[in-house]
């Protein structure tokens, strides 16, 4: 059985988790786990998307950051269930908590209507959920793990102080947490 576990960055001003339903990824056996180092192999042909997801790993390098390497993609929707969420992590586990794959989606519509430093906080937001293994912050922490994006004029001054915060923040995805309020769970039949 495959555990499905969902965190969300969330649009200003929500405090709602995410909700959306992807679709579940291939099953691979467990010899078939992908290894990824660096980069997310399937991802939209965006080139702000790109640029920004290249950033994150060099930051990660450059602050000396282990990074997951079981990233698989990342991906465009249509909507999620909440209608505040604009993007989430989904990580897959086998049923003994061992992660399969981990699958970032993002909201069409609101990326193509964000600012430069709202896309890219957002995809650091992600990829710290599903390259770092990150929680969310508590509130009113500013951080880019905060679960509401923060506002441009927040962010963008104090961006370097934001990385580095956040790479060097310890990790702290709890996947076997059931009592945090961004984290959804759906289990799978399969091997």
């Amino acid at each position: 059985m495959m555990v499905r576990i969902l965190c969300s960055a969330l649009a200003i001003a929500s405090v709602a988790c995410g909700r959306g339903e992807p679709l579940e990824p291939l099953k691979p056996s467990r010899k078939g786990v992908p290894q990824y180092f660096g980069t997310i192999p399937l991802m939209p042909d965006d080139s702000d998307l790109q640029l920004i997801v290249r950033q994150f790993f060099a930051d990660a390098q450059t602050l000396n950051k282990e990074t997951s390497r079981l990233i698989e993609s990342i991906r465009w929707v249509d909507s999620f269930d909440e209608a505040t969420t604009i993007g989430t992590c989904e990580v897959w586990t086998w049923d003994d908590g061992t992660v399969h794959s981990k699958r970032i989606n993002l909201l069409k519509s609101a990326w193509n209507t964000s600012s430069d430093q709202t896309k890219r906080t957002l995809i650091y937001h992600e990829l710290g959920h599903c390259a770092l293994d990150l929680d969310h912050v508590e509130r009113p922490t500013v951080a880019i793990m905060n679960p509401v994006i923060l506002y441009d004029d927040v962010a963008a001054p104090i961006w370097f102080n934001l990385v580095r915060d956040e790479f060097n923040a310890p990790s702290s995805l709890n996947l076997a947490d059931t009592h945090s309020d961004c984290i959804v769970r759906k289990t799978f039949s399969g091997e």
